[in-house]
């Protein structure tokens, strides 16, 4: 089983999940037409794609959803509570409903769901297991039970690394945004996304920190923040890699 983030942050998230070239699609923030560029600078077939698992109705996680539905015969999984509150012209014959703590078997696939702190309706974070597993956990306002289990069962990790907590103090953002932001229903921050891998992620091969803020983060203080923390724990991952909103990562295997 293999992974790569095709993109991540306020602008578009889209991950791929590839298996016996078969591939899932967590999320669909970008357009169909780069969905499918990327996937093909990463060598993989974007007719092979069977489903799309999508976390919750925010655009930066559907926009593309409606156009990819067209261009592919996948099948496409939210919850019920993210399929009324999208900007979506699928209808709900088209769509498969999923509730929390459900087990989906797709393409060879098991994707387990679970709830998650964000403030949108009905959001859901996902575990892929293959012969290993892969956990997505971007949109996450406070590491709730379920994401603490989530990491610590987690092969490999795609993580959310939200703000820089002193950039976004600090920054221009009005104060009602920055408070959404940090709230238990906003986004993680590099610190707490360290603290949480610190504690938790001793099992994790491949560790990719994602949804970076353009505004209240760099590269550069997220990946330091979390290598700094990481050699205080035995959780060593052997790659740490950010995903950006501009190109795909490359493909990791679980």
């Amino acid at each position: 089983m293999r992974f790569a983030a095709l993109a991540s942050g306020s602008s578009g998230n889209c991950f791929v999940v590839e298996k016996n070239k078969k591939l899932i699609l967590i999320d669909v923030g970008i357009s169909c037409k780069q969905t499918f560029l990327r996937l093909e600078n990463l060598k993989l077939n974007p007719k092979k794609i069977d489903s799309i698992f999508i976390t919750h109705e925010h655009g930066d996680h559907v926009r593309g959803l409606d156009v990819l539905k067209k261009k592919t015969d996948a099948e496409v999984f939210m919850t019920k509570g993210t399929f009324v509150n999208a900007r979506t012209m699928l209808d709900d014959g088209r769509v498969n409903f999923i509730k929390n703590d459900e087990t989906i078997k797709r393409a060879g696939f098991e994707i387990n769901t679970f709830s998650k702190n964000h403030d949108c309706e009905d959001p859901v974070s996902y575990i892929i297991r293959g012969s290993n597993s892969l956990a997505v956990l971007t949109d996450i306002g406070e590491p709730c039970n379920n994401i603490i289990d989530a990491v610590k069962d987690a092969d490999s990790l795609i993580l959310e690394s939200n703000h820089d907590e002193d950039m976004l103090n600090n920054g221009r953002y009005p104060i009602f945004l920055k408070r959404r932001v940090a709230s238990e229903l906003g986004h993680l921050s590099n610190k707490q996304a360290s603290l949480l891998a610190l504690e938790n992620a001793r099992n994790v091969n491949n560790l990719v920190l994602a949804h970076l803020s353009l505004n209240n983060n760099t590269e550069k203080l997220a990946f330091d923040n979390m290598k700094k923390d990481l050699k205080k724990s035995k959780a060593k991952p052997k790659k740490l890699t950010i995903s950006t909103r501009y190109k795909e990562t490359k493909l990791f295997r679980v």
